[in-house]
């Protein structure tokens, strides 16, 4: 296969994954808001609505649709797999062919200048012999620095995908190299002077990125209603002994509800059987949805922007990962919320999040001047190993193998008394192999290894209730504090 065939069915199978996840998009949002109906329908301490049947109805087929459009894209990532491969093996086969051909050029070029030489030594020998020594020197120099040059790319290419791995971007690099060593040969002073100029100015980009996130003000994040949502012993929101999965789709939520342009924060009040609380709060935490200069890579289709709105943006996770005594806005946003909510200093708290969710979620509560009381952590697909939360913070933690997103850190992952920290294959609902650093599939994973209890479970069972006061927390930069 040529590498032109290759690349147009990557393009291919890349279109018909967008196409695939565009529909899906939709048909859970479609999903979603039925949901919300089935729900708004169920009253507490009521009779169940007739239209709930229908509604039901219409959940089961839209599930059959969404099952349908998720193997499509699986089928995408399947065949774009195998396209990478064939692209691969057809750029080795070209560069296989440049080298050879260079290499033959430059035996019949020694060979040629040995001729003229051996003319110009008969016609003025003493001279030229000067001359000789001098290009020959100037030849092997030019070669030298040609090797060192090649030597260099090599060098700052590896350290682009580093740099490219601490924002996310690891499971794509694969797929950037190999583009990149396609056209190296041919393209290399252009890749070495873009080269150059972004590693020169990336440490002052990255220290403006950091004051600008200690410096900008955070907005007040609002409740979408004053009422929020009641969830009562007779409805209960999910199943107390199994409630890890059914957090993790409202992290999923979250995500799609704010998108680029808001952040949403779920702040839910547990309540006892009588409706009244209990003093104790659970905190859902978003995770980086705004990409900023990195906006679209994810889906195939880059499309740099500036900053779209959310607060959970790539500013605020370099933060959280290269400086995390920085309280970014997204930070001081969600302290905002949760003292609006009435959560109180001394109340026991739970933070939830998935991805930076996860890792704003740890760094909270290994802050000992932050001015609550973070008794649980829930966190999945986040490099929250390194953080120094006290041995009274209970932690339940998951991480896909193959998710290198956790693996940030460069920490292993921890198994103490207060910390339980699940390890497992991420598989889809049939079973198969499923993306690793995905919201839904690590809900999966919460159903099939967090229901079994132990004493780390067992210390947060009381913010999983199943019984609470929810309210979302809606918010924008640009916004007045």
């Amino acid at each position: 296969m040529q590498l032109a065939d290759a690349q147009d069915d990557a393009r291919a199978a890349v279109d018909e994954e967008a196409d695939a996840r565009a529909t899906l998009w939709r048909l859970r949002v479609e999903y979603t808001e039925i949901q919300d109906e089935v729900s708004s329908l169920r009253r507490p301490f009521q009779d169940d609505d007739p239209r709930i049947d229908a509604l039901e109805d219409e959940l089961n087929r839209l599930q059959g649709r969404i099952e349908i459009h998720e193997a499509r894209i699986e089928q995408a990532w399947t065949a774009m797999s195998n396209a990478l491969g064939d692209r691969d093996d057809a750029a080795e086969r070209a560069i296989r062919r440049i080298r050879d051909a260079l290499d033959e050029f430059d035996d019949r070029l020694r060979d040629r200048a040995a001729a003229v030489a051996d003319v110009v030594f008969a016609l003025a020998r003493p001279v030229l012999e000067w001359i000789a020594e001098v290009v020959t020197a100037v030849v092997e120099a030019l070669v030298k620095i040609a090797v060192a040059l090649a030597v260099a790319l090599a060098v700052i290419i590896v350290v682009l995908a580093l740099v490219a791995l601490i924002v996310f971007l690891a499971p794509y690099i694969a797929a950037l190299l190999g583009a990149i060593g396609s056209f190296a040969l041919a393209a290399l002073p252009v890749l070495l002077k873009v080269a150059l100029v972004v590693m020169s100015v990336l440490p002052a980009v990255i220290a403006l990125v950091l004051m600008r996130e200690r410096l900008s003000p955070a907005p007040v994040l609002e409740p979408l209603d004053d009422d929020g949502e009641t969830y009562g012993p007779d409805d209960p929101r999910y199943d107390p002994g199994a409630p890890y999965g059914p957090q993790l789709r409202v992290n999923s939520r979250l995500d799609e509800d704010g998108l680029t342009s808001e952040t949403h924060v779920e702040i839910a009040e547990m309540l006892d059987e009588n409706g009244v609380p209990t003093g104790a709060w659970r905190v859902t935490l978003p995770s980086t949805q705004d990409w900023e200069i990195l906006n679209g890579v994810f889906e195939g289709a880059p499309d740099p922007a500036g900053d779209q709105g959310a607060l959970n943006d790539l500013s605020s996770n370099l933060a959280l990962m290269l400086a995390p005594d920085i309280q970014a806005p997204y930070e001081r946003a969600v302290i905002q919320a949760m003292r609006d909510a009435g959560i109180g200093p001394n109340d026991p708290v739970l933070l939830s999040g998935w991805s930076q969710g996860g890792i704003l979620a740890a760094k909270m509560a290994a802050d000992p001047d932050l001015p609550f009381s973070i008794d649980a952590v829930f966190a999945a697909g986040a490099p929250i190993d390194h953080f120094d939360i006290p041995d009274d913070v209970a932690v339940v933690s998951i991480q896909h193998r193959g998710d290198v997103v956790p693996l940030l850190d460069a920490a292993g992952p921890p198994q103490r008394p207060n910390w339980l920290t699940i390890v497992d294959d991420p598989l889809n609902e049939r079973g198969q192999p499923g993306p690793p650093h995905n919201a839904r599939t690590y809900a999966l994973t919460a159903d099939r290894e967090l229901v079994r209890g132990g004493t780390v479970v067992d210390r947060q069972q009381q913010f999983f209730t199943g019984i609470e006061r929810v309210h979302t927390y809606v918010g924008t930069e640009g916004q007045d504090e």
